[in-house]
């Protein structure tokens, strides 16, 4: 899986079981990334990891990274698929 980082107006937010991020608190570009693809997220000092998946193709007025769970609770995306079906 790839990785994103946040901006640190971010990380606050991180802390929601579910969280949506606009293209504009991503620190690194989401061009090459695929619709969908799982990623893990981390806060500005690495200190977090979360899983999320991101959607590169939507307009930057609407949520481009979904984040669904923390990264040390879930160690891959089909735990916490299980998990929450």
């Amino acid at each position: 899986m790839r990785e994103i980082t946040l901006q640190d107006s971010a990380i606050s937010k991180l802390k929601a079981p579910c969280s949506n991020f606009k293209i504009d608190v991503i620190k690194d570009s989401i061009k090459s990334f695929k619709p969908g693809e799982w990623v893990i997220v981390h806060d500005k000092k690495g200190n977090e990891s979360y899983l999320g998946f991101v959607n590169p193709s939507v307009e930057e007025k609407f949520p481009c990274l979904n984040v669904v769970g923390n990264k040390k609770q879930y160690s891959n995306p089909e735990i916490l698929i299980e998990d929450r079906i």
